[in-house]
């Protein structure tokens, strides 16, 4: 009876709770309270470097499939292409922000959210949020919205920059 009991013991301490699953919609009150507690700036470090990173992923792959790729064009390209996501980062900013903000919409009920926003605006949570929000993936979630807003100016931007680096 003692082993039967010390079996069972030790095999509950080896098996790992399985968490809950999450749900299928979470709701917009819990999306737009997983989202506010992002900054809308432009000029956050982070989705500078985000849209400039989907710039020159874009700017890579059209000069490869082309093949017209030469080290002076890539980056030209790249920078004209950042240029312009930089220029109107309001949308681009909006949809990266609801792509990190989702699997925490998913996770959290809106009073986590809401304890949350306050734990990252004080001055214990300031550097744990900081931190937390340089790791989210800041690239990945500009890649679409950007390649989607890029897409209708890079035969224009190509043409420009194939003009002004022509082949030697």
């Amino acid at each position: 009876m003692i082993m039967i009991a010390a079996l069972v013991s030790a095999l509950s301490l080896q098996v790992a709770p399985i968490p809950p699953a999450l749900p299928q919609d979470p709701g917009p009150e819990r999306r737009a309270a997983a989202a506010d507690l992002f900054p809308r700036q432009a000029y956050t470090s982070e989705y500078r470097h985000g849209m400039n990173m989907a710039a020159a992923r874009l700017s890579g792959e059209v000069l490869n499939s082309r093949g017209v790729n030469l080290y002076d064009r890539d980056f030209r390209l790249s920078d004209r292409l950042a240029a312009r996501a930089i220029a109107s980062p309001d949308a681009l900013i909006e949809q990266a922000i609801q792509c990190v903000s989702e699997p925490i919409a998913q996770t959290l009920s809106i009073p986590d959210l809401l304890a949350l926003k306050a734990f990252a605006a004080s001055a214990e949570g300031r550097n744990f949020w900081s931190l937390y929000f340089r790791n989210l993936n800041w690239m990945g979630c500009f890649d679409r919205p950007v390649r989607v807003f890029l897409a209708p100016f890079v035969e224009e931007d190509l043409a420009a920059v194939i003009a002004e680096t022509p082949l030697k």
